[in-house]
């Protein structure tokens, strides 16, 4: 394909209660937002890396607008960001949403959360791994622009915590 989003791209307007699932791309294999607002969605089972080089999240790829309300699990990714891959704009935001069980299968970094720019309120980031199945649930050059959020790596920040989430039952994938 041609990089952009396997299961939709969006560049304005609203993509609401949806189920983005089991697409493939070497860009987002999920979702590429541009703009826009997409909310109370799952974003579950999408791989990257299909056909060549993979350039974007394996669930989202985020260079602008707000992914708010969302579960974005179990992807597959060979580059940067397996679950959000949220790009240098500083338009990008991330609300209250649960990223977990995501894998980079080769990348050294972006596990779970990758923010460039932008910011991450209220995220709850847990049992993504990078390659080698090292644990990497969030990385950014400011750690500062993730608050009220839940990932081993969030040591500081105003209202983060380091504390394991207590899903309903993760066998299951009920990540209440």
């Amino acid at each position: 394909d041609d990089g952009s989003g396997g299961g939709f791209t969006i560049d304005a307007g609203v993509v609401s209660n949806c189920v983005v699932a089991a697409n493939r791309s070497r860009g987002g294999a999920g979702v590429v937002a541009n703009g826009g607002l997409v909310t109370h969605c799952v974003v579950q089972g999408n791989r990257t890396g299909v056909g060549g080089t993979a350039n974007g999240g394996g669930g989202i790829t985020l260079s602008g607008g707000t992914i708010r309300n969302t579960l974005v699990y179990g992807h597959s990714h060979a580059n940067t960001g397996a679950g959000i891959n949220g790009g240098a704009s500083t338009a990008n935001e991330i609300v209250n949403c649960t990223v977990v069980d995501n894998t980079n299968t080769t990348a050294t970094v972006g596990g779970g959360v990758v923010l460039g720019g932008g910011s991450a309120v209220n995220v709850v980031a847990a049992r993504n791994v990078r390659s080698g199945g090292t644990p990497d649930d969030v990385r950014s050059a400011d750690l500062a622009r993730y608050t009220y959020s839940c990932a081993p790596e969030l040591t500081s920040g105003t209202g983060n915590t380091t504390a394991v989430p207590l899903f309903a039952d993760v066998a299951v994938r009920d990540y209440r």
